[in-house]
């Protein structure tokens, strides 16, 4: 497990890994650190929900919400938007779903908690399992 510094350090590294072809999801990376630098949960964690939006909506050539991209009819992962694309990247079955379930969590709770909410009773580390792993499906 990486201790904070190197996970900062690797979010300040895919930041600006982004900052050349997905220049809205790179703000929203750093301000998001910011935020969090500042104890702004709420601002810091709708910050990385709409860094993950943006970066989907500048791969998948849409203007949808991140809800719209992981939507799935009937539990089908590969007729989400993000299933789509992944198919057509040739990658496997198995690893689409794994990831599209990450992401629907990961949505799920920033919808419930930051979007739609506050994140009450969420701790400095809460918040801070909230956005590694957004960066990691990110």
């Amino acid at each position: 497990m990486l201790n904070p510094s190197d996970a900062i350090k690797t979010q300040q590294e895919f930041s600006g890994r982004l900052k050349d072809n997905h220049p809205s999801a790179q703000r929203k990376c750093d301000s998001s650190r910011e935020m969090m630098k500042l104890n702004n949960y709420s601002e810091a964690g709708e910050d990385i929900r709409q860094a993950l939006e943006f970066l989907l909506k500048d791969i998948l050539n849409n203007s949808k919400s991140l809800e719209k991209q992981l939507k799935q009819p009937k539990r089908d992962v590969l007729r989400s938007e993000l299933g789509k694309y992944l198919s057509s990247k040739n990658m496997d079955k198995a690893n689409i779903t794994f990831l599209s379930d990450i992401a629907s969590s990961i949505m799920h709770m920033s919808n419930d908690r930051f979007k739609h909410g506050e994140p009450i009773n969420l701790t400095y580390k809460d918040i801070r399992f909230y956005m590694n792993e957004t960066y990691l499906i990110m």
